[in-house]
């Protein structure tokens, strides 16, 4: 059975978390029961069929993490929820997510790129990266032309429609995290560049040792 990082704080840690997160308990509770509602399933059309789904509460863990302060748990949580978002939009244009950015990294250069290239610049992982090609090469949004021993991606037209086409669903996600953020939109912008940043300065680092 799972136990809960709170039960097994110390004496000292329990107490202080008790003095002071009195009122971050009462706001985890909340987003509970906000992200319990969420997940009950709901009827949406999708491609002109009505399909059944349930959004999974990115709260779920919430009462986790709300105890822990590991920077690359935070982020991953982070990162899972937002995508959630920009996905329940996407969906309707039957897309995914990193398909979409695939999309749209393909559609701004000028030339053909290559998976290396691809990894590079589209910030994903090599698995994530080869399996979704390999769905938008199969429904010909994208083309792939060998050249020795590695491949080189492009567009189709089909594929340049689709970015355009998915363009107002990536808007509606925008806009609903934008509304969601409030004035803490550009903060949180300035801070993940900054993450970015230090985080690609300790790689610099470790590789020159």
């Amino acid at each position: 059975m799972r136990r809960s990082p709170f039960r097994t704080a110390t004496g000292k840690e329990r107490a202080a978390l008790s003095a002071g997160g009195r009122s971050l308990a009462v706001a985890v509770r909340k987003a509970v029961r906000y992200a319990t509602e969420l997940a009950k399933p709901t009827t949406r059309l999708v491609n002109g069929n009505a399909e059944r789904h349930r959004l999974t509460p990115f709260l779920r863990w919430i009462n986790v993490y709300a105890y822990m302060s590991c920077l690359c748990a935070t982020t991953r949580l982070a990162a899972r929820s937002v995508t959630r978002v920009y996905e329940a939009e996407f969906r309707a244009a039957g897309l995914k997510a990193p398909q979409f950015w695939l999309l749209a990294e393909l559609y701004q250069r000028k030339k053909r790129a290559s998976q290396v290239e691809l990894l590079r610049d589209a910030a994903i992982d090599q698995t994530t990266l080869s399996r979704n090609l390999a769905v938008l090469v199969r429904r010909k949004w994208v083309k792939s032309e060998a050249r020795g021993r590695e491949r080189l991606y492009g567009l189709t037209p089909e594929g340049r429609a689709m970015v355009v086409r998915a363009q107002s669903h990536w808007k509606k996600a925008q806009e609903k995290m934008r509304k969601a953020l409030g004035a803490d939109w550009e903060t949180v912008f300035d801070a993940l560049n900054k993450l970015a940043a230090a985080t690609a300065a300790i790689e610099l680092g470790e590789q020159g040792d």
